[in-house]
């Protein structure tokens, strides 16, 4: 007998008090495909690259309003402070 309570779905186990919903077996699949071994070269990778993409980005949007002879206002210079700030200050040891 299955209980429908919205999105999830009740299956009672007639052999326990423990009711398991289909979200539950869903999470179960997923955590057993998770990578085994060292993950730390890809939080390097991850860490390394996404300073080098913003600071790409930000630089091309002061170069672009530097093309197009626009004056920078407070949105621009709100965004360089906030990758000032979001770049790290020491290396990690």
């Amino acid at each position: 007998m299955s209980i429908y309570t919205g999105p999830f779905t009740y299956h009672p186990d007639p052999q326990s008090s423990i009711c398991h919903s289909s979200v539950d077996l869903k999470m179960a699949s997923v955590s057993s495909n998770l990578p085994a071994g060292n993950l730390q070269p890809n939080l390097y990778a991850a860490v390394i690259i996404t300073p080098i993409i913003a600071i790409i980005a930000v630089s091309l949007r002061f170069l672009a309003q530097r093309l197009v002879h626009a004056s920078m206002w407070l949105d621009d210079w709100l965004t360089l402070i906030a990758l000032v700030r979001y770049l790290p200050k020491k290396s990690p040891s």
